[in-house]
């Protein structure tokens, strides 16, 4: 992001500067009535530079030849299934969207994949959780359930005995962090795009889980929270190309109909083509009950419509034969 020189006099920039803004970035992940309270100035005259800077600012350009000779990599999902559902998996450098009705399991499509990708490829994984639902023990639980599948079918069982010497070092890979607002996701992403820690310098995957949690309530503030969105997509975006990871989100359903029978992401039409590859979950009747039922809406390597039915047991989610 450009420095406030692009934008503001100089007098103005030392009294951003008293109060701890020193970038345009700072400026945009600051809610506006906060500056505008140590500042002492009207509310409506922060709001109307924040509208200016975020029009201006929300263009993503990317490299060609990079992506020629950095093509996007694809990461493995831990179900074979769903990797055939995605046409091999979710990729680097793309938004990957998970939505649907509470309790169809979005979150534990998340476990399944953080786990495998933790400890098979023993990358590092950024969790954002904004609604309290990452579960470290529900992640020991999918561990134990898959090192038993995985000593069955391995009749020596050497690898495996290998991999138990330390059976959660995994779990060190995954960085959590616990947001509630999206000015912390804005300062996250800075984090994150800096590598400044360590950890973050072997990234693979950042999950956002959930994104309507910490975005609706600002969708109703008329031009401000459509711009804040504008803005965070673009971030996104941003980062996926920049480090070459991937980026899952989860987005929770909304009605559209006044029977409840009809449902769409969360977020509306200004998010709705943000993701690169988008998957929905939802209960479907089939014979004599309701099954779990995911399929692709929208991804430039899968044909729409494209189903699967699957299930949610100990050992994370699978696809039904």
């Amino acid at each position: 992001m450009s420095s406030l020189s692009h934008y503001f006099p100089t007098l103005i920039i030392k009294r951003f500067n008293e109060i701890g803004i020193n970038t345009i970035y700072d400026f945009i992940c600051t809610d506006p009535k906060t500056i505008a309270t140590k500042l002492s100035v009207p509310q409506n005259i922060i709001e109307e530079l924040n509208f200016e800077i975020l029009n201006s600012s929300k263009n993503l350009q990317i490299n060609g030849a990079d992506l020629y000779l950095n093509p996007p990599s694809c990461i493995k999902t831990g179900c074979k299934k769903f990797d055939d559902l995605f046409s091999g998996g979710i990729f680097t450098r793309e938004i990957t969207e998970i939505a649907g009705k509470s309790s169809t399991g979005k979150t534990q499509f998340c476990f399944t994949l953080i786990h495998h990708l933790a400890y098979k490829n023993k990358s590092n994984i950024c969790y954002i959780d904004t609604s309290n639902s990452f579960s470290a023990m529900r992640l020991k639980e999918i561990h134990e359930n898959y090192i038993k599948n995985e000593i069955k079918e391995d009749e020596l069982g050497e690898n495996d005995q290998k991999n138990q010497e330390d059976p959660y070092d995994f779990l060190f890979r995954i960085r959590v962090a616990k947001l509630f607002n999206i000015f912390d996701l804005f300062k996250t992403i800075k984090e994150i795009s800096s590598q400044k820690l360590e950890f973050f310098q072997d990234i693979k995957l950042l999950v956002i889980d959930s994104i309507s949690h910490i975005s609706s309530p600002i969708i109703s503030k008329a031009t401000r929270g459509r711009e804040l969105i504008s803005f965070l997509s673009h971030d996104l975006k941003k980062i996926a190309n920049d480090l070459d990871i991937a980026i899952l989100i989860t987005n929770a359903f909304v009605s559209v109909d006044l029977n409840r029978k009809k449902h769409k992401p969360a977020l509306g039409e200004m998010w709705y083509t943000v993701p690169s590859v988008r998957l929905e979950m939802d209960y479907q009747w089939i014979g004599d009950g309701n099954v779990l039922c995911a399929k692709i809406t929208r991804s430039p390597r899968v044909k729409k419509e494209n189903s699967l039915i699957y299930q949610i047991d100990e050992s994370g989610i699978h696809g039904k034969n």
